[in-house]
């Protein structure tokens, strides 16, 4: 397998379980980059779609526990980016399901629209006046945006590079992208070092990015990274993920950043 991130060669690393709607499972390999130390799991587009509509982040029934957890942390993303661009005139939000970033962006009179494939949300979101499309170029050409955010999406793209460079495109001159995505390659190495299975810790993601991966990857699309995170504020999140993320905190200050298994990483990238 090819590299979506660098183009170089790939070897396997482990096989991990998908699902599809209408109760489909099957094994699907993950490969990995000793270039860019990034992990890709060999799905084609279409089996991302129809698995994303098995998640509960796309089932209706499941929005008030989304929001409870995560509307804090969506706060903090919103506080992060304003270090870096104070006047922000409107926001693209890619994979926003059901809109609670948009509505808490309109709310602070940024004109905010959203991107999401999933159909049940999009129509939800749109009943609430919310303007969502169901992919970037079916918004009009001459909109530009000042922040375009990526929240836990960007590791679901089986074509990173296409997309980044759509995303470059609309934004505004000097405009934001912020992204959060996984932060699980060290863990996931470690595990495997044990001879256990590593399919949970690489969980449903297409890609499992690398600092250097992502690097590379925004780099080479025209963005300037400004700022690099692993720490995720103000998340409302189960004991037992809670008492990990603590654990991952402390040995990752105490190696003074040597040893990272913190979960996941905050991204803003600046277009050039």
């Amino acid at each position: 397998m090819i590299c979506k991130i660098c183009g170089h060669v790939m070897v396997f690393f482990a096989n991990g379980k998908y699902s599809l709607e209408n109760n489909q499972n099957f094994q699907v390999p993950f490969y990995y980059c000793q270039n860019c130390n990034c992990i890709i799991r060999d799905v084609e587009n279409l089996d991302v779609v129809s698995h994303l509509k098995t998640t509960s982040y796309n089932n209706i029934k499941y929005e008030k526990t989304l929001f409870d957890e995560r509307v804090g942390f969506l706060k903090y993303i919103f506080s992060l980016t304003k270090k870096y661009k104070v006047d922000i005139y409107n926001w693209l939000d890619i994979g926003c399901s059901y809109g609670h970033l948009i509505e808490f962006l309109n709310s602070n009179d940024i004109i905010s629209e959203g991107i999401d494939i999933a159909l049940d949300v999009r129509m939800l979101a749109k009943k609430r006046g919310l303007v969502v499309y169901e992919s970037i170029d079916k918004i009009p050409h001459y909109k530009m945006y000042d922040v375009v955010s990526l929240i836990d999406t960007l590791y679901y793209s089986t074509n990173p590079t296409a997309l980044i460079k759509k995303i470059y495109e609309r934004t505004s001159h000097n405009g934001l992208l912020v992204l959060k995505i996984s932060n699980r390659i060290s863990l996931a190495k470690m595990i495997r070092m044990l001879k256990k299975d590593v399919s949970n810790i690489l969980g449903d993601y297409t890609i499992n990015f690398s600092r250097k991966g992502i690097s590379y990857l925004l780099e080479n699309s025209g963005f300037k990274i400004l700022k690099i995170t692993y720490l995720e504020r103000k998340k409302q999140i189960p004991i037992k993920r809670k008492l990990f993320y603590y654990f991952a905190l402390i040995i990752y200050f105490f190696s003074l950043g040597i040893v990272n298994i913190l979960p996941g990483m905050i991204v803003i990238a600046r277009k050039q």
